[in-house]
């Protein structure tokens, strides 16, 4: 795991970003970044973010990473 990193004008200094990815129930992928993977997994299923995935759910985490 990488070490961990200030994005400049974050408030932590120790903090992990993650890049994910969604596989959407039509066969499409999403690509997003959060600083909780778990929870921003859970916003989407209970499709408390709007944009692209409501209409394509349920969805499948199938990838993430800190960076």
């Amino acid at each position: 795991m990488p070490s961990a990193f200030c994005i400049e004008g974050s408030q932590s200094k120790n903090m992990y970003y993650y890049v994910y990815i969604l596989k959407c129930n039509d066969g499409s992928y999403y690509i997003g970044q959060t600083e909780d993977v778990e929870k921003r997994f859970a916003e989407h299923q209970n499709n408390s973010i709007e944009g692209y995935v409501p209409s394509r759910l349920p969805v499948t985490l199938v990838f993430n990473m800190p960076f």
